[in-house]
């Protein structure tokens, strides 16, 4: 039974400081955005070439929650609300039009939309499969265009953990697997002085089980020896 605390309740994780790679910039939310304004103008297909070609998990913009909307949309209209530096009027995001039934999807995840920003009378386009873009004449609210309309792109990219010291990243959490058996109230005080926010694991989805078990599979046999 020790064996079973020890690795179940010795793994320690971390909220960790949230980092983008270049040319990605962070935005005070945490998302990941690559965004050359007028320099690339695609069709929403090539943009989503583009941003996977920029990195292996990159996609156009989306959003799951009010708060990445809000956070996105603030930060276009803070650092590039000048609709000067936009020669098409705005950016591709990642949703797309369900054939001729003006509801969207999110490409990457072919979720629905649940929190979206459409300007007034929007999406109306007549045609079927279109794709919606953040208009810098209304404040970065969305309109829906046909597809093989040329825009600039906004490319998003998952952070990347930044783990502090003796904590491995996993995924986009950081862990650290213990070496000394303890009660479960001792291994919440221990996470805690360990880093900010540190607390005893939780694993919410079946990505993180995943990857937390092959964690301890690669890292823990070791430390079974020793006890």
């Amino acid at each position: 039974m020790s064996l079973f605390l020890f690795f179940i309740f010795a793994i320690f994780s971390s909220s960790n400081a949230k980092t983008c790679d270049h040319p990605f910039e962070e935005t005070p939310g945490g998302k990941c955005l690559f965004n050359p304004m007028g320099v690339l103008e695609l069709t929403w297909d090539e943009g989503q070439r583009i941003c996977r070609w920029m990195n292996e998990n990159g996609h156009l913009v989306e959003f799951q929650s009010y708060e990445e909307l809000q956070d996105v949309t603030g930060y276009l209209n803070e650092h590039y609300g000048s609709c000067s530096h936009w020669p098409s009027g705005g950016v591709w995001i990642g949703a797309v039009e369900v054939a001729d039934t003006n509801e969207f999807i999110w490409q990457s995840t072919n979720s629905t939309v649940a929190v979206a920003n459409w300007i007034q009378g929007q999406p109306n386009s007549p045609t079927s499969g279109d794709a919606a873009m953040m208009s810098c004449e209304f404040a970065f609210e969305w309109m829906d265009k046909e597809r093989d309309n040329v825009l600039p792109i906004l490319c998003e990219m998952p952070p990347r953990a930044q783990c502090p010291p003796e904590f491995t990243p996993v995924g986009e959490t950081c862990y650290y697997l213990g070496d000394t058996p303890t009660t479960w109230e001792t291994a919440q005080e221990v996470c805690s002085i360990l880093a900010p926010n540190g607390k005893l694991a939780e694993l919410e989805t079946a990505e993180e089980i995943y990857a937390v078990t092959e964690f301890l599979i690669s890292n823990g046999n070791d430390r079974c020896k020793k006890l």
